[in-house]
């Protein structure tokens, strides 16, 4: 028997983070009109992954473009506050730890990272590439829909479209370390498969680097 289920306002997503077969971190996405809050933490028991608690909030335009990005940020011993506000083609980040911006420019189509997820979530067909900003430095993000596939979760069997993403930088501009988990994304070397329900929500996702893997699995919805 398959699960129907859809993304509501203010519908709490819970996931494990596993690697190596062991988990690494909880992960809690909130998705609603125009919004997605991303929250991931644990205890760092770990060595592969360090203490974790990091807060990623995005206010999205009609479009689904992003307007404001902000992080909170908690990390081994990295406390910090930044935020992004976007004002196509431009963009400033201003920044807790330095009390300075970082005005930078950027493409009339440019998103975050969890913009781009939530773009990929609500579009049954997306398009073959977007444009990613990385903190001042962009990125192309190419998409390939595969087969539709049938995969067991702990919320049920579920119908998905599978999309496989690949990166590609189009600059070499100097950009600052933010964060860990939208760091290790942004990197040419790693291929990203995300399975997504026929009604929007993220069931699943594999990030894999050589020979190195990471999966996100959903495990409850609130």
């Amino acid at each position: 028997m398959l699960l129907a289920i859809s993304v509501l306002p203010a519908q709490k997503l819970n996931y494990k983070v596993s690697s190596m077969s062991l988990k690494v971190a909880d992960l809690v996405i909130d998705m609603g009109p125009r919004t997605i809050e991303v929250r991931v933490q644990n205890q760092g028991r770990l060595s592969i992954f360090p203490h974790l608690n990091n807060i990623y909030c995005v206010q999205m335009n009609e479009m689904s473009l992003p307007t404001s990005y902000q992080r909170i940020i908690h990390q081994g011993e990295l406390r910090d506050s930044v935020q992004t506000i976007y004002n196509h083609p431009k963009a400033v980040m201003y920044r807790q730890s330095t009390g300075q911006s970082l005005k930078y420019k950027i493409s009339n189509n440019s998103r975050d990272f969890f913009s781009f997820l939530y773009t990929l979530c609500e579009n049954p067909s997306p398009s073959n590439s977007y444009i990613l900003d990385e903190d001042g430095r962009q990125w192309r993000a190419y998409v390939r829909a595969k087969e539709r596939q049938r995969i067991h979760t702990e919320v049920g069997n579920i119908y998905a479209r599978c999309l496989e993403i690949q990166l590609e930088p189009l600059n070499d501009q100097e950009h600052p370390y933010v964060d860990m988990l939208t760091h290790n994304f942004f990197d040419e070397d790693i291929k990203v498969t995300i399975w997504i329900s026929d009604n929007g929500v993220p069931l699943k996702a594999h990030l894999k680097k050589n020979f190195i893997g990471m999966n996100w699995e959903i495990i409850g919805i609130d």
